[in-house]
């Protein structure tokens, strides 16, 4: 042991100890991430094997219709009120059901994208459901803007605005 001046004593062997701890708990975690031995570079002139990479692959569509602008049609429903259920019905028949989000605006929305072929004009039908715990008797979807049956066509954006509302009012 040595004495320091204070009167207090500092044990020299624990700090060896200490010390050679931390010098092979460094070793350990080297020896663990070591790569190993750098590899030998190749002569120039050499060929060298091109890594193959896949062509990207495009979102298939229903019947072949390309990706772009002007090929879909949106159909955006957005809801003031509770998050809620939309239907989408093309030409009577069921298409697809959607539960809305928040947009970036703080209103509730669900956007349906159609694929009609060019020269088709599609008759659809929005039909909203109030969320759950809501009654019939006492709630109703008003519209705002826009309508709950339209006629689009290829590139058309169309926008149905509602709000929930008292049955009263």
């Amino acid at each position: 042991m040595v004495k320091t001046k204070r009167g207090g004593a500092v044990c020299v062997l624990g700090i060896a100890v200490l010390a050679s701890v931390m010098v092979f708990s460094v070793g350990a975690a080297r020896a663990q991430w070591d790569p190993g031995p750098p590899s030998t570079p190749t002569p120039v002139g050499t060929p060298t094997a091109v890594p193959v990479i896949p062509e990207p692959t495009r979102t298939p569509t229903p019947d072949g219709i390309p990706v772009g602008r002007g090929y879909q049609v949106y159909v955006t429903v957005m809801v003031y009120g509770a998050p809620t259920s939309v239907d989408c019905y093309v030409g009577g028949v069921y298409y697809d059901t959607q539960i809305t989000a928040v947009n970036s605006s703080g209103v509730q929305q669900a956007t349906f994208i159609l694929w009609p072929k060019a020269g088709e004009v599609w008759g659809v039908s929005i039909v909203p459901h109030l969320p759950p715990g809501l009654s019939a008797d006492d709630w109703e979807f008003k519209v705002v803007s826009g309508a709950l049956g339209m006629q689009v066509e290829r590139g058309d954006r169309a926008e149905v605005y509602l709000q929930i509302v008292s049955a009263e009012s």
